[in-house]
């Protein structure tokens, strides 16, 4: 090239002028125009005439100074690398029967706080920052494995220069030589600085130990069901609430027979229905559902439930359903609710009971088009102040529980029986035409003439009924 041709052509002239030997390696341009590295070395030797003569010699080096360039250039990307590496690189060699790293990263810098010239110096450097309690079992576990040829791989605390506290991962591989009989020779490994991930294993298993401590001892009952709605945890809360352990619910479905769950109105609840199984089919939240469920030994549980859909990765693969038991809430409200709308000497509907009823009945008489038709007896005891005054007011009282249930025998279950007050009664007939309902008050006149009230096995009381019919058409305006 130009820029080093003028340096080259004085270098030779001082060399012929001197008569001295001259060797060097030139960069050569072909005329075709590719360039060459050369190796030229030129000696003076004496001609045939007796004067001096240069025999020179050319050798063609461009594939070994490209290899060469190569090497280098790997060997200054490997340094790149293990310099760009968290953490540190080694290689642990045999050197004369001993073991010493011939090479350290410049990583262990910022790991121990040592320089890669410090390691390599001292194979006990690293080994006096490693903390008492883990030094050992870090020994033993490298004894093993320089005596095994075998690789290793641990975790250990170390005290940097600085006082800083870090865990050390460490891992390193075995390299044989060949003709050593399976020995290793070297180990190749890493150095790298786990403390952050040591730091949040430490949180998460703090936080498990906490979520294991509410799991197992909250009150409310918490069930785990699998992208599938099979059972696949439940705490001891709800294992004692349903009446069954862990084993026995695992791997059960909500269609499973003994999930037979009935809304709070009595009626069956289908599996797809229960609340984890919607929140797993919408992945939408379900709160606040009250379901009844079989319990061994004990019946119908009534529980407030809410579940919860889990994601990972924006899919549902998991629900945890937590509910409690409000058996005792849903069973008084009941009481309540049928004390407020039951007779309490007869059982049969009170006047409030029947008065809705019959505002319902009446709006599906009035509506237009619908065809509804509907009839009310009114029944009366006949002379009930003698049964009162003759037999006492027990008796009275008994006459009424007994007309009660012979009403419940002769109507059908869509009818509804209630008591007025006093010896008054009537019963609302639903769907029914004017002639039916005369034909039932016919039909309950005669069952009652002929099942007379019983005081006891000796004393029958015999008693009579009067009954008026009633039959709702769409032309009343009220109810009343």
């Amino acid at each position: 090239p130009p820029e080093r041709r003028a340096a080259a052509m004085a270098r030779h002239r001082d060399f012929v002028t001197r008569g001295e030997a001259m060797g060097g390696e030139f960069q050569v341009q072909h005329r075709d125009g590719r360039v060459f590295e050369v190796l030229l070395h030129s000696v003076a030797v004496p001609g045939a005439d007796g004067r001096p003569m240069r025999l020179v010699y050319v050798l063609d080096v461009t594939q070994r100074k490209r290899a060469e360039r190569a090497v280098q250039d790997s060997e200054a990307l490997l340094r790149d690398m293990a310099a760009s590496i968290p953490g540190a690189m080694f290689r642990l060699q045999r050197v004369d029967g001993l073991w010493r790293f011939t090479y350290m990263s410049p990583g262990i810098g910022a790991l121990f706080g040592l320089s890669p010239a410090q390691v390599c110096a001292d194979i006990r450097a690293l080994g006096r920052q490693i903390l008492p309690d883990d030094l050992a079992a870090h020994d033993a576990t490298i004894r093993q494995a320089l005596a095994a040829g075998l690789p290793f791989e641990q975790e250990y605390r170390i005290r940097s220069t600085d006082g800083t506290l870090k865990w050390v991962h460490a891992k390193a591989v075995p390299t044989f030589s060949e003709g050593r009989e399976g020995r290793a020779d070297s180990w190749t490994g890493m150095l790298q600085d786990v403390s952050a991930r040591k730091q949040l294993e430490a949180v998460l298993r703090g936080s498990e130990e906490r979520y294991r401590t509410l799991f197992e001892t909250v009150a409310q009952g918490v069930v785990y069901q699998d992208a599938q709605g099979r059972i696949t945890s439940a705490n001891p809360a709800a294992q004692r609430i349903l009446g069954r352990t862990l084993a026995q619910m695992q791997g059960q479905h909500a269609d499973d027979p003994a999930w037979a769950a009935q809304r709070e109105d009595g009626s069956p609840m289908a599996a797809e229905d229960h609340p984890a199984i919607v929140a797993l089919r919408t992945g939408a939240p379900v709160t606040d559902v009250v379901m009844g469920v079989p319990v061994p030994d004990r019946g119908m549980a009534w529980l407030l439930v809410n579940a919860t859909p889990l994601r990972r990765h924006g899919v549902v693969e998991e629900v945890y359903a937590s509910f409690e038991d409000i058996t005792e809430r849903v069973l008084l409200s009941r009481e309540l609710k049928r004390q407020a709308s039951t007779d309490d000497l007869t059982g049969v509907a009170n006047r409030r009971s029947l008065m809705h009823r019959l505002a319902l009945e009446f709006e599906r008489v009035r509506r237009p088009g619908a065809g509804h038709r509907c009839a009310v007896l009114a029944v009366d005891l006949d002379l009930f102040k003698q049964v009162n005054d003759t037999h006492g007011h027990a008796a009275g009282d008994e006459v009424l529980r007994q007309l009660s249930r012979q009403l419940g025998e002769v109507l059908r279950e869509s009818d509804v029986p209630a008591r007025l007050g006093g010896e008054e009664f009537a019963v609302l007939l639903p769907d029914t035409e004017v002639d039916a309902a005369c034909h039932v008050a016919e039909r309950l006149r005669a069952h009652l003439a002929g099942h007379p009230a019983r005081l006891d096995a000796d004393r029958p009381l015999p008693y009579t009924v009067s009954m008026g019919v009633a039959f709702w058409r769409p032309s009343d305006t009220h109810v009343d």
